[in-house]
């Protein structure tokens, strides 16, 4: 979150020197956004829920193109991250 907003005030300040402005950049009020609630997860299934690992491709059939590495999550394994995402209070 602090990248993104650290991405926008530098982009802010690079718009405004080219354009001959003040660097000086007053004070924004923040935009509320709408408050996504924590995905409610039983106790017994967000005991199960952690970070799955990325499938590779196999080394020795990488290094003969240039497909990519990483072969993605399955179907699966997206629900579980999804829900893993929407309960960002869980930890890794």
């Amino acid at each position: 979150m602090e990248a993104i907003q650290a991405g926008k005030q530098a982009a802010r300040s690079i718009q405004r020197f080219l354009g001959g402005d003040r660097l000086e950049e007053k004070a924004r009020i923040p935009i509320p956004r709408e408050q996504i609630e924590p995905l409610q997860v039983p106790d017994e299934e967000r005991a199960k829920l952690v970070r799955p690992s990325m499938s590779e491709e196999n080394p020795e059939k990488r290094i003969q193109n240039f497909r990519m590495v990483e072969l993605g999550l399955n179907a699966d394994q997206c629900r579980n991250e999804s829900k893993r995402c929407l309960r960002c209070d869980l930890g890794e």
